[in-house]
């Protein structure tokens, strides 16, 4: 037998050995994947030559994993965020504790704002003069008002479709410089 086949057989062999300890410690579904989890581990990590009995070092095995990620999630379990679900109604809604808090004003959302519009200032600093004049021009940035495609090509002495492919580029450079300001 190969080793391939040897490691299939194992683990097929003891799904129900991983379940039934995944079991002593709850019912969920985690569990019972961490538990698989274990035992693709202890068929990958298992030496026929030391002379244990498989599922004696499988049960260990996975014994071990589900310990690991229970302190794991205890770890993180003081971990609190905005979206932090605090209560489900009987229809199956989910409040979090974002809902539950009530702004007077909108000054959250105006601080939000704010940086977003600074992020969206440093990234047309840092394009060159020309790409940053066009973009302001198309979107009004800075100006009275948008102009048309035509209309900016006119300024610039280019063709209109020139500069709706330059539109598109800047655009796309853009969108790369501000996800890398998140």
């Amino acid at each position: 037998m190969s080793p391939v086949e040897r490691r299939e057989k194992l683990i097929t062999n003891n799904i129900r050995l991983a379940i039934s300890v995944a079991q002593k410690f709850s019912f969920e579904e985690d569990y019972e994947s961490i538990a698989m989890i274990g035992l693709i581990k202890a068929a990958d990590n298992f030496d026929i030559e030391k002379g244990i009995n498989f599922a004696t070092y499988a049960t260990r095995v996975i014994h071990n994993d589900i310990l690991m990620y229970i302190r794991k999630i205890k770890r993180y379990s003081s971990n609190i965020s905005l979206e932090t679900i605090v209560h489900c109604d009987q229809e199956g809604n989910q409040l979090t504790i974002e809902d539950l808090l009530e702004y007077e004003d909108d000054s959250f959302n105006n601080v939000e704002k704010e940086e977003q519009v600074i992020k969206l200032y440093k990234t047309l600093d840092s394009l060159p003069d020309r790409e940053c004049k066009i973009i302001c021009l198309l979107y009004g940035i800075g100006e009275v008002r948008r102009y048309k495609q035509h209309e900016v090509a006119e300024r610039f002495g280019i063709s209109q479709s020139y500069v709706s492919r330059v539109e598109k580029r800047i655009l796309k450079k853009m969108k790369i410089m501000l996800r890398n300001y998140r």
